[in-house]
């Protein structure tokens, strides 16, 4: 506001631009622009983005930058041949500017002829490293945006002399703090000060240079040496370091900073697969593999049952459960359905005997029963054993294993085979074609035991073992004194 001849004149007061500045000084009474916070070093009041040299040693540079000092000791760039020392500057004078992309070093011409080159290291910014942008060319980062705050704030009952606020911190007047591993930072009366390793100049390729945990500057790797390789026709060839090459099937090797190393693969299956698996001999390869050939469902005890995935649990369920059947869409009927009949008494569940119905594709099954004591029935009439059905559908044979007693029930057309022990014990074997194709307790025989507790008409596998089995209940009648129904996964 201005009086001239008793009229008054109003103006809005034209702000200077602060710039890139990170910290902007919290305005005293009456003031109107915003100003970029100063910083006190020495008695001496330094404006943002002032860089001086210390009197005291002139390879010490510091900078002001949002009220945060910062110092560091100048790297040399190079001892040039021909340079010369000169009173004032830190590094050897060079005659022609060192030639480099480095954003981050610096050649200053002085007195026209000559060149000071040096690497500089960059002011600590008061912002979250994340609030750090380095705009294309530049040596050093700036904040995205900016605060406002004082120097030192006055003493608190917890702070008596004060505190500085930094990066969202406050830190006590004398107290030291390091924010990243090259630099060294404590708050004094006159706000923060820093000090900051300027890293060595390096001639290290990015693609070389590297960092480890906790250590300020770069490292990088020795460049490596080429192998020499003579081939079967006495030719010499050389090959970079790294290099991978095979001499055989089961033999590789390696170019390591100029030397062959060669190792033998090593095998994982030797001239034996898990059950279920064959050995497979793949082109190309020099292992054999083991190629899934069928997948076997196990049911035990009070009763226990490992899926076709190797999925183990337990359920006491005193009912009838389907254990596998062909997964067929809601109102279909399926190809086969193999049925776990269990009975119960006090605390106690076991597997009393196994149905398998095979579908005759009329809208009916044709059952086959194995029961207690290794008999087997079928459409109501026991048969005896060995017995083989060829003429009509459903082709099978039904037999006692020799070497260990139990019934083995084989329908090959189907793919299907059901072994059992006339008590509680019972296998069913599918073969690889019903992968992914099968449901029921025994799960989903697609290799991933994690989803095997789908409940039959389920969107998603369940938690609860008791609700899985539940859902796979085949029929409404259950045996006379049922066990209590438990599950442990």
């Amino acid at each position: 506001m201005v009086v001239q001849g008793g009229e008054v004149e109003c103006a809005h007061e034209k702000c200077q631009p602060i710039g890139e500045c990170p910290v902007v000084e919290t305005p005293t009474e009456g003031s109107c622009c915003p100003k970029c916070l100063t910083c006190l070093y020495l008695g001496v009041v330094r404006h943002n983005d002032d860089r001086w040299i210390s009197s005291q040693d002139s390879c010490t540079q510091i900078a002001c930058k949002g009220g945060v000092i910062t110092s560091w000791r100048i790297q040399c760039v190079s001892e040039c041949e021909g340079g010369r020392r000169m009173a004032g500057y830190c590094c050897r004078l060079c005659a022609q500017p060192i030639n480099t992309e480095d954003p981050c070093t610096q050649c200053e011409p002085v007195l026209e002829h000559w060149y000071h080159c040096y690497r500089v290291a960059c002011p600590v910014l008061d912002c979250p490293i994340s609030e750090h942008h380095t705009l294309p060319n530049k040596c050093c980062a700036e904040c995205k945006t900016y605060r406002s705050a004082s120097a030192i704030v006055k003493g608190t009952n917890d702070m008596p002399k004060g505190y500085c606020s930094f990066r969202g911190g406050k830190f006590r007047v004398e107290e030291a703090f390091r924010t990243d591993p090259c630099t060294r930072c404590i708050c004094q009366q006159g706000g923060v000060f820093c000090r900051r390793f300027a890293c060595p100049y390096t001639q290290c390729d990015a693609s070389r240079s590297f960092y480890r945990e906790n250590v300020c500057c770069s490292f990088c790797h020795v460049k490596a040496r080429r192998c020499r390789l003579l081939s079967s026709n006495a030719t010499l060839t050389y090959v970079q370091h790294g290099h991978k090459w095979r001499t055989n099937e089961c033999t590789e090797c390696i170019c390591d900073n100029g030397q062959i190393t060669c190792e033998k693969e090593q095998c994982r299956w030797k001239g034996k697969c898990p059950r279920g698996r064959r050995l497979k001999k793949v082109d190309g390869s020099c292992c054999h593999e083991c190629e899934l050939r069928e997948g076997t469902c196990t049911v035990f005890g009070d009763p226990h049952y490992i899926t076709f995935d190797r999925l183990g649990y337990s359920f006491q369920g005193s009912c009838s459960y389907v254990l596998a059947q062909e997964c067929a869409l809601r109102g279909d009927m399926p190809e086969f359905v193999i049925i776990a009949h269990n009975g119960g008494r006090y605390f106690a569940a076991w597997t009393r005997r196994i149905s398998v119905l095979v579908s005759l594709h009329n809208g009916s099954f044709f059952g086959i029963h194995l029961l207690p004591n290794k008999v087997v029935r079928e459409r109501g009439r026991t048969i005896s054993l060995p017995y083989i059905r060829i003429e009509d559908w459903p082709e099978y044979r039904v037999a006692e294993d020799p070497r260990k007693g139990h019934v083995v029930l084989s329908l090959n057309v189907i793919g299907v085979k059901v072994i059992w022990d006339g008590e509680s014990f019972a296998e069913v074997v599918l073969s690889k074609k019903h992968q992914s194709k099968v449901c029921g307790l025994c799960g989903n025989f697609n290799g991933n035991p994690e989803d095997d507790l789908w409940p039959q008409y389920g969107s998603s596998v369940s938690t609860s073992i008791d609700e899985f089995a539940q859902s796979w209940r085949h029929g409404t009648k259950c045996n006379s004194g049922s066990a209590k129904e438990s599950n442990q996964k």
